[in-house]
């Protein structure tokens, strides 16, 4: 092997580490989205690690008494290849679910079919590849 692997010695595999979604707080670990369109501004809910690979496990509450539609998007604010899901009211749903993967910085959105009620909670599992 050519080099380390980050956070490891030499000659070690690659290794897995959990962390929250990146727009969570310690002390806010649920994300708060109120964002109506893709285009408009959709809440950016984790921005993956330059250097690794991010498997998602995402989940969403809706905290309404009507159901609402959950979007999500990997890589760029955009319509095509979205995940839609229908949450019902008082009710919550997984909508990535080690599914999805993103690295080099890309970015996960999330957005909804109405202007509160919705939160996002989950982590990511993280992959650290070999460094140069």
């Amino acid at each position: 092997m050519s080099g380390d692997y980050t956070g490891r010695g030499f000659g070690a595999g690659p290794v897995t580490e959990f962390f929250p979604l990146s727009a969570a707080t310690a002390s806010s670990p649920g994300i708060t989205i109120i964002s109506t369109t893709a285009t408009a501004g959709a809440t950016v809910i984790h921005t993956a690690d330059k250097n690794a690979q991010d498997v998602l496990y995402v989940t969403v509450a809706n905290n309404t008494a009507a159901d609402l539609i959950a979007y999500g998007n990997l890589g760029t604010i955009a319509t095509t290849g979205t995940v839609q899901k229908t949450i019902p009211a008082n009710d919550f749903a997984m909508i990535f679910n080690a599914n999805a993967a993103i690295s080099n910085s890309g970015v996960v959105n999330v957005w909804t079919s109405a202007t509160a009620g919705l939160i996002a909670y989950g982590y990511v599992a993280r992959t650290f590849t070999a460094s140069s």
